[in-house]
């Protein structure tokens, strides 16, 4: 008996010390956890396995996470609050090592932020019912007409060119997403005026000074309607912190940054001096040269000075609401969803180059609420882009972490170049924003305020 529980102690000794005296090495990740973008409710697990491992914890931004002590780990139903960074660590009496972070991400379900409106015109008028959602893009619309679908309507507006009889009716739209949650706007009524017979004379010119009169009243009641409730609910904080209180100021800073850690780039921060700076118009950057090459130019909108001056506005202004769309709350949940997308595509390191450049975030997230042009990353090493699209992942590029194998699902971004481009209408007057400038642009706070006033155009 004792010969036997001998030789089995001395089994077991022998085989601690084959495990750990004879391999005295960390443990080895074998799989690695992997990102996931996911709908609500939705099960998520997180799977990592390594050799030699001996103990397992999963952590949510750094921080442990009770009772997570296995190689998967399982979300049974997320939730936005499940969004973050989650690593796994692994150890065994020899070190521990951390796998890749895994991004989660929570689609988020729609929200309607302005409903459409009721409608009374004569016929022969043009109408125009829209609704405004927030949510993960794309967005898919779709028209009702008296409880039948119209298949032309499957925009955000819908657009009746020369109403008639026909038109009229009860309309409402379903707004759906990737979430499959749809929503559904509420149900308006358009009522079409059949056009008396033309008079002659002054009983013609009574005619059309009355229905014209009508006409700029009833413009003005939806107006006031849509604007009524539509910031309800958002969080005014300044997005701007301090001391970057302006768009300008954020330039200043990235313009101050110290330009050796660019190396062959430091140049290029010259481009953000505030007064001058001018970026988002053309560029392209080769890496496949040494030393690096760039060129830029702009498009003769003063960046901070006029076109971020427009979004700033909108951004900081709690009670901002044009009758076109354009207001504060819609933008300023889309700066925030942008700013998270960004911290997920760009890499670890994204944190760090806006802590090395502070300024840098809120320039780029500006730029993209912007949203016009577009990159080409077809040739490796090397980028060429236009507008503020080009800008964004150009300066990426050259800023952030591994931006160069880095391709942007632009669809994933809130962009509002019809508010904001050159070619868009920020107040919704009928006259481009580029036609706005041609009149005021030599004085660019008188642009920037009549650009966003639908009551002056030139």
């Amino acid at each position: 008996m004792n010969k036997r529980l001998l030789l089995g102690v001395a089994l077991c000794v022998a085989s601690f010390i084959l495990i750990t005296g004879c391999d005295d090495r960390p443990p080895e990740f074998t799989l690695q956890p992997l990102p996931r973008i996911v709908n609500p409710g939705s099960e998520v697990q997180f799977i990592c396995d390594a050799d030699r491992a001996w103990s397992w914890q999963w952590q949510k931004n750094g921080e442990n996470i009770v009772n997570a002590n296995s190689n998967i780990y399982i979300i049974p139903s997320a939730v936005i609050d499940d969004e973050g960074n989650y690593v796994c660590v692994v150890g065994n009496p020899h070190g521990q090592i951390f796998s890749v972070i895994a991004t989660l991400k929570v689609n988020r379900p729609l929200i309607i932020v302005a409903e459409p409106q009721d409608i009374e015109i004569e016929a022969g008028q043009m109408f125009v019912l829209r609704v405004l959602v927030i949510g993960t893009q794309p967005w898919r619309f779709q028209w009702y007409q008296d409880g039948s679908l119209l298949p032309w309507a499957n925009l955000s507006d819908l657009t009746v060119s020369a109403a008639d009889a026909n038109h009229a009716g009860s309309y409402f739209c379903v707004v759906n997403n990737i979430t499959n949650q749809p929503v559904v706007s509420r149900i308006v009524a358009v009522k079409i005026i059949a056009q008396e017979g033309e008079g002659e004379g002054e009983g013609e010119g009574e005619g059309e000074g009355e229905g014209e009169g009508e006409g700029e009243g009833e413009g003005e009641g939806e107006g006031e309607d849509f604007c009524l409730n539509t910031n309800e609910g958002d969080d005014p904080s300044d997005p701007l912190p301090e001391p970057l209180s302006s768009f300008c100021a954020c330039y200043q800073k990235v313009y101050e940054a110290p330009r050796a850690i660019l190396g062959d780039y430091g140049s290029i921060l010259d481009l953000f001096e505030p007064n001058t700076a001018d970026v988002n118009g053309s560029l392209w950057i080769d890496q496949r040269t040494d030393p690096v090459t760039y060129d830029a130019t702009g498009n003769n909108y003063l960046d901070c000075v006029i076109e971020l001056k427009l979004v700033e506005i909108v951004l900081k202004d709690s009670e901002f609401c044009l009758p076109n769309g354009l207001n504060h709350k819609l933008l300023h949940y889309a700066w925030n969803y942008n700013e998270e997308r960004f911290a997920t595509d760009f890499g670890t390191y994204w944190q760090l180059a806006s802590l090395i450049f502070p300024g840098l975030e809120e320039v780029l997230a500006g730029h993209m609420l912007i949203g016009d042009g577009q990159a080409d990353y077809s040739v490796e090493k090397y980028i060429s882009g236009t507008g503020s699209i080009g800008m964004v992942l150009g300066m990426a590029f050259i800023f952030g972490d591994k931006i160069p194998n880095c391709r942007l699902n632009l669809s994933q971004y809130m962009t509002f170049p019809e508010y904001f481009a050159p070619s868009g209408d920020a107040d919704g007057d009928g006259y481009t924003n580029s036609e706005e400038f041609a009149t005021y642009g030599t004085v660019p706070d008188l642009y920037v305020a009549n650009a966003l006033d639908p009551e002056i155009h030139p």
